[in-house]
């Protein structure tokens, strides 16, 4: 994934509390410390009452990272009503809705801007808006004027700007997101993938770090809701899944929300990579191997001499791996014969983990 975002992108990972620091341990390797932007709690669930020895876990967390040159749109949700209730006290029934006082001063001294305006003496510092810009502000009834009981000018006070609530863009969201609710049994989104996120979620964080016409790429797409969620933003996506299910389930997702438009294009072969020219035959790594990894075999961790130690490809070519250094490994020829041509076996240790760590 590293190798493969743009300056431009960004990179969200989703893990529950029992793996997110050690996940952000990883991802500082990968990417660097500096591209960590900060740390999203998402709030999935309400307590539950069989809590009787901990704190109620209700929370995920959403590691998010991002390079140099990242999109990045603040996303906003509406004042909440008490915010409205107290400081969008104004309403002058013109169905312009309610609305707050503003100042009209200068912050910084601007000699060319202190005059008067309808018999009020300039600020201190003089006028945030030159002459021509308060008289478009007046015509369009933004400016409220103070006056005295009987209604006739106070100047002892200066007019205020009119800020009405709608169009203000709302409340900028945090790093604590309660507001996105998990899917229900009853949900008409509900799949019954096992570990499907709500559409919610994805439209928030794709609106967040790209545009239209920006490519979403999800490697773990599963029951496509983030596929679906790109889709209706107009973005272009891809997804990756190991699962023939989660082909299905892409396929019928997409069809069914495009309608006439037609489902995706899927692909069952491994794509080839193109950026690597031509490789040497991985056969002539191994004295390089050998030498990284100590003269230790990265399946049974035992130390052998080089004439037993064979190069072996983590990701088999036959599912699309290739000779790339990044990809080769020493085995014994014991351990070798064992894995056969399959990928790299879940049990097994290697040197080749502690070569990426440190």
């Amino acid at each position: 994934m590293q190798r493969i975002l743009k300056p431009t992108g960004s990179i969200y990972l989703h893990c529950d509390p029992t793996a997110s620091h050690y996940l952000k341990l990883l991802m500082d390797g990968i990417f660097g410390y500096a591209a960590h932007r900060c740390e999203i709690t998402w709030k999935r669930t309400n307590t539950h009452n069989d809590s009787r020895h901990s704190f109620a876990k209700v929370a995920d967390v959403i590691l998010f990272y991002a390079m140099p040159e990242a999109t990045f749109n603040p996303i906003y949700e509406p004042h909440s009503a008490e915010y409205v209730a107290k400081f969008y006290r104004h309403d002058d029934g013109d169905g312009r809705g309610p609305y707050q006082h503003d100042n009209m001063a200068s912050p910084n001294p601007r000699p060319l801007m202190t005059y008067d305006w309808k018999g009020y003496p300039p600020p201190a510092k003089g006028w945030r808006y030159q002459v021509r810009r308060m008289t478009e502000l007046d015509m369009q009834g933004r400016i409220h004027y103070p006056t005295h009981p009987d209604g006739s000018p106070d100047h002892s006070k200066r007019p205020r700007l009119k800020r009405y609530l709608r169009e203000q863009k709302g409340a900028v969201i945090g790093n604590v997101w309660t507001d996105i609710r998990p899917l229900s049994h009853a949900s008409k989104e509900k799949t019954g993938y096992p570990t499907q996120k709500p559409l919610a979620l994805l439209d928030r964080i794709i609106k967040a770090s790209s545009n239209p016409g920006d490519m979403v790429l999800d490697p773990f797409c599963g029951c496509a809701t983030t596929l679906v969620a790109a889709d209706r933003l107009q973005r272009q996506w891809a997804g990756i899944d190991l699962s023939p299910l989660a082909i299905k389930l892409v396929n019928d997702r997409i069809t069914e929300d495009r309608g006439l438009w037609g489902g995706p294009t899927a692909l069952d072969t491994p794509p080839q990579r193109t950026d690597l020219g031509q490789l040497p035959s991985y056969r002539t790594h191994r004295h390089r191997l050998y030498g990284e990894q100590e003269g230790i075999c990265a399946g049974c961790d035992t130390h052998f001499p080089v004439r037993v130690m064979e190069v072996d490809h983590m990701l088999p070519r036959s599912r699309g791996g290739t000779d790339h250094p990044d990809n080769l490994q020493l085995l014994c020829s014991g351990c070798n014969r064992s894995k056969g041509a399959g990928p790299w076996p879940s049990g097994w240790r290697g040197p080749f983990i502690r070569r990426s760590m440190g």
